[in-house]
């Protein structure tokens, strides 16, 4: 496979890739209150599936793994599945 000379550049250029696994809604009167050992729930069950986005755009989603001491996010649909 022969790549353009765009194509090459492409592929040196870094992107941020963020993994949100859920949000919460707090009212700032709470949010001042929360300390060390609070805990949050957040909108999404532990079994849900983590949204992969560059920047505010939805690029993929996965399901959170550990790859051994680490999280990581093993994709289950990108966004061509998304928006199909």
């Amino acid at each position: 496979m022969s790549f353009t000379r765009d194509e090459l550049s492409l592929n040196r250029v870094h992107v941020e890739l963020s993994a949100e696994i859920g949000a919460a809604r707090l009212r700032v009167g709470n949010l001042l209150q929360i300390g060390r050992g609070a805990v949050i729930s957040l909108n999404k069950s532990i079994q849900g599936e983590v949204d992969l986005k560059i920047g505010d755009h939805l690029v993929a989603r996965g399901n959170l793994i550990t790859d051994r001491e680490c999280f990581a996010v093993r994709v289950t649909k990108t966004s061509v599945d998304i928006h199909e």
